[in-house]
């Protein structure tokens, strides 16, 4: 399978249908909001954190009702957190 499909069932994978999102884990990894501008190793490396991301969700138990609507959320949140952590960082980096 190639990395473009992989990633679309990673992200199929985490519930993750949003574009934004989906651009947004693309520029935090890669700094390139699109994977027709990246280069096999960066698509490779947005393919890890997308098994890192699912990986640490994978913990959960999904024997409640409703649990993968929480799996999705879980996972938005998380990217929504690294993505204000690298702005954050960004807008002054000393402070860190």
């Amino acid at each position: 399978m190639s990395a473009v499909k992989s990633i679309y069932a990673g992200l199929r994978s985490l519930g993750l249908s949003e574009e934004e999102d989906r651009r947004d884990l693309y520029e935090r990894v890669t700094g390139k909001r699109h994977l027709t501008q990246m280069r096999p190793s960066e698509q490779e490396g947005v393919l890890a954190e997308l098994r890192r991301v699912e990986g640490s969700l994978s913990r959960w138990v999904p024997w409640r009702r409703n649990q993968h609507r929480k799996r999705k959320f879980m996972a938005a949140a998380q990217l929504r957190a690294a993505t204000r952590r690298r702005d954050a960082v960004a807008a002054d980096p000393l402070k860190n």
